[in-house]
């Protein structure tokens, strides 16, 4: 039986990297060690034997609209943070830790199909998402634009309905972006910069529109 000489190398520098895990007493168990081992052979021996079958579709297309918010969301909240959301939700799986709202993308899609997801893909349903927003849309924003919520509390925003009243967009440099104006049921209005970038998770569509 014939071996393929790629996937042999990868397995080898894949134990290779956890004997230094081991050395600097970093080791991983044996379930984090076959999550590790089949997400790469698999990610890295598919973009071998086709470099161009990531281009090929949007793999956020086989999410509900629902589903994609969740996901945006989630992005756009490590972004603030400085995080890489891949990183983030890669470790929660490897340690046992829930990811929350985007807990269904390891349950029901994998880590292959998060994998396959680039930039690209998700600026494709951001900017349609934005672009849609218009004045008098329905939408809820999040009690973090007024308020600190500490993040290592766990604990989750308030989520307030409003009504988009205008819209402004802002041209910098060779970047455009968008401020608004919505008003809350109490008859306070906010002014929110950034809609479309910093503080894109800030804001959601209403669960009944999706």
């Amino acid at each position: 039986m014939s071996v393929n000489p790629v996937k042999l190398a990868l397995e080898q520098a894949l134990q290779g990297a956890f004997r230094q895990c081991d050395s600097a007493g970093l080791s991983l168990n044996e379930a984090q060690r076959q999550i590790v081992q089949q997400v790469t052979l698999t990610l890295l021996l598919q973009a071998l034997a086709d470099p161009t079958a990531l281009e090929e579709e949007n793999p956020l297309a086989s999410l509900s609209e629902e589903q994609r918010s969740l996901l945006l969301n989630y992005v756009a909240e490590c972004d603030r943070q400085g995080q890489d959301w891949k990183t983030v939700l890669f470790n929660d799986w490897v340690e046992g830790r829930s990811s929350g709202a985007v807990q269904f993308l390891r349950d029901r899609y994998g880590f292959d199909w998060i994998q396959r997801l680039q930039p690209e893909h998700l600026g494709l349903y951001r900017e349609d998402e934005t672009a849609a927003l218009g004045v008098g849309d329905r939408i809820e924003v999040s009690s973090r634009l007024w308020e600190w919520i500490p993040e290592e509390l766990g604990e989750e925003p308030e989520w307030m309905p409003c009504t988009v009243i205008h819209l402004d967009e802002v041209q910098d440099a060779d970047k455009t972006y968008c401020n608004g104006v919505v008003r809350f049921e109490s008859g306070l209005e906010l002014e929110i910069m950034g809609l479309n970038d910093w503080n894109r998770s800030n804001w959601r569509r209403p669960k009944s529109a999706l």
